[in-house]
């Protein structure tokens, strides 16, 4: 089929969807959902306690979860594209870990007070 007749016959659909829309993909769910379920539970459970999570740890803890869950090993890789996809769709990203806060001064209070009392 030619993608104009495509077209027309999507007519109504494409004349009623909002400016700037570039798609009509709806949202993707993997092959093994139950695996990815099991993941992002891990994820949640390791960063809210404040533990980084890497790609490599995501791929052996979905190789491991996926074995539990009886999928072959031949079928499912966890490959780093694999991944990739899974933090995609879940709205997951791996993040450096940072200081909470830096320390002030110890005489922060001091050069405060001091640079108040100039501007007057």
């Amino acid at each position: 089929m030619s993608h104009v007749r495509y077209w027309r016959k999507q007519k109504s659909l494409l004349v009623n969807t909002r400016p700037g829309r570039t798609a009509f993909r709806g949202p993707k769910q993997g092959k093994f959902p139950a695996v990815e379920e099991d993941l992002f539970k891990y994820v949640r459970e390791l960063r809210s306690s404040g533990i980084a999570v890497s790609c490599e740890m995501l791929q052996f803890e979905a190789r491991k979860i996926a074995q539990e869950k009886g999928v072959p090993a031949a079928t499912f890789k966890a490959s780093r594209g694999w991944v990739t996809r899974f933090m995609r769709r879940h709205q997951l990203s791996v993040r450096r870990r940072t200081t909470l806060c830096q320390r002030l001064p110890q005489d922060y209070e001091q050069q405060s007070d001091l640079s108040t009392s100039d501007s007057d």
